[in-house]
């Protein structure tokens, strides 16, 4: 046989240009060949090894065990040889609807079937189509975690532009979050910090999301919050008002030394009219009586929501009593 092709080949009289075209476009027709028949569909039996993803109560989030589920699919040639190439080396997680897991006993939940078919997609892609699973019940293990609650922290801060201020504190959507781990490690995290933001030069509402920062060995309910800041332009004013003493009982005469504080507050601008008008300031008689020296913080009341902020100068005065 070998001295038949050999007196062929020498009957070609091919010289080495001639050989090389020939091989050429031996390969090129053996590459047409191999893509068309990859390119059609064919049936096989595919086997993916899966852990469960789900948000259980009082688990941890992954199960600790994975389960081979195997059904058999149509695909293209090109997906099945893939599939089967990665398929037992690679663990698919696959995250599962809460209902589709049925509690066995002590972190032991099961699928059956029809839960497996409502998440075919998942398990063997959206390149396969499934004719029918082989696997008819499977059995994922979680393992028991605590948890608690704790508060967002913003990591970062705001800088307004010159008469400019914030309304309020930093609003958190949502203000906290609850982790999952080990007792041993929650029993140290005391709040979660958000990823580092700083602006500077505001004049308007600012609003977002941020991402929270992870902690090593613990879950978290949320991945990101958002927040908001109300900002508005301010133009501040002073006014000298006198102190007066709320609740003060019958019979008695208190005397304010000074008699007249200056209130100096910031108003949203515009301001149409007296912001303070209607505002009384003075002293709480209970805090006199609470007081060793006499010496009483002056507040105020009545304030208009025009006034953003206000301060008292001084903020501190002395009350003398006596009878009357």
């Amino acid at each position: 046989m070998a001295n038949f092709l050999q007196r062929i080949f020498r009957s070609l009289k091919l010289d080495r240009r001639d050989w090389a075209v020939l091989l050429l476009s031996l390969l090129l027709a053996f590459s047409i060949w191999l893509i068309h028949n990859l390119s059609l569909k064919y049936n096989d039996i595919i086997t993916v090894p899966v852990r469960a993803k789900c948000g259980i109560e009082g688990y941890s989030e992954l199960s600790s065990n994975s389960v081979d589920i195997t059904g058999r699919c149509r695909a293209i040639g090109f997906n099945l040889i893939g599939a089967k190439m990665f398929a037992r080396h690679d663990v698919r997680i696959v995250p599962f609807d809460r209902e589709a897991l049925h509690p066995k006993g002590e972190g032991v939940f099961y699928m059956t079937m029809k839960e497996l078919q409502e998440h075919a997609h998942l398990i063997f892609g959206d390149a396969m189509t499934l004719d029918y699973f082989v696997t008819d019940t499977v059995e994922f293990r979680f393992a028991r975690e605590s948890s608690k609650k704790v508060p967002v922290e913003l990591y970062g801060g705001f800088e307004m532009d010159p008469e400019y201020m914030a309304l309020s504190e930093v609003r958190m959507i949502p203000d906290s979050v609850t982790i999952f781990g080990e007792e041993s490690l929650l029993s140290s995290v005391r709040s979660v910090s958000t990823s580092r933001i700083f602006r500077s030069g505001i004049r308007k509402d600012m609003s977002g999301s941020l991402k929270l920062r992870k902690i090593k060995g613990i879950r978290l309910s949320d991945e990101q919050v958002r927040y908001e800041l109300k900002v508005a332009r301010y133009v501040e004013m002073s006014k000298e008002v006198p102190v007066r003493v709320f609740s003060r009982p019958d019979g008695k005469d208190c005397m304010v030394i000074p008699s007249t504080v200056s209130v100096v507050c910031r108003c949203v601008f515009p301001t149409q009219q007296d912001p303070l008008e209607g505002a009384v300031f003075g002293i709480e008689y209970s805090d006199y009586v609470s007081s060793r020296s006499g010496m009483c913080r002056v507040s105020g009341r009545n304030i208009s929501d025009a006034v953003i902020s206000y301060r008292v100068e001084p903020e501190i005065v002395q009350c003398v009593v006596g009878e009357q």
